[in-house]
């Protein structure tokens, strides 16, 4: 037996009911993104004074995400960071460095280090791979190991691979290239041989 015409006329209602609250969660949440996004800000620091402003986070960060990588942080101290870096990009949210790249000034912008907060993995992660999608478009970067799996599965990384034939010349050292892949070599970092990839947009010029 069908439903009447008032179960009709009120199973209509819920419906709209339904509708109008979930449109009404969405702008919530809208709203909430806009908050959260008023309270956090991307830095570009390229002078020594504002640098010193965040060394304590941005080397507490980079410390512990380069512990256990092959080779460690190529930097021995914070004063050392500053002094041999050019230029460093954070996201930070309410006062805190979530994620951290740093640049030196070498066939345009190299991508030398990057690290995200442990103590707030998920937003940190999140803050990173913001940081690094814009990099590719103006940067470049030597990958290997974590960092190369992470830029390529939340980077779109795959879309920046430098062919190995200008690795050479853009690196200034001698490689090894793969036998297996058009974008992998090896090379020598502090005694250690690794497997690297190119990512980026270099500035080169060629004679």
């Amino acid at each position: 037996m069908g439903a009447s015409y008032r179960e009709q006329a009120n199973a209509k209602d819920k419906h709209k009911f339904v509708i109008a609250y979930k449109k009404h969660l969405t702008l919530y949440s809208d709203l909430l993104n806009i908050e959260r996004h008023a309270m956090t800000h991307i830095l570009t620091l390229n002078t020594q004074e504002n640098m010193t402003r965040y060394q304590t986070q941005v080397w507490k960060i980079l410390s512990d995400s380069y512990q256990t990588v092959s080779g460690g942080l190529h930097y021995t101290s914070p004063k050392a960071l500053i002094e041999e870096s050019d230029q460093w990009q954070i996201l930070v949210k309410d006062g805190i460095v979530l994620a951290v790249t740093v640049y030196k000034a070498k066939q345009g912008w190299k991508l030398v280090a990057m690290g995200i907060h442990h103590q707030y993995i998920p937003q940190a992660k999140s803050a990173l791979a913001i940081l690094i999608k814009s990099a590719l478009n103006h940067s470049w970067m030597e990958l290997s190991e974590g960092a190369e799996r992470f830029v390529m599965k939340h980077c779109d990384g795959h879309k920046y691979m430098i062919h190995i034939s200008i690795a050479n010349k853009l690196l200034g050292k001698f490689i090894e290239p793969s036998t297996t892949s058009q974008y992998h070599y090896k090379r020598k970092i502090m005694d250690k041989v690794k497997t690297k990839i190119l990512l980026g947009s270099p500035m080169m010029t060629f004679t």
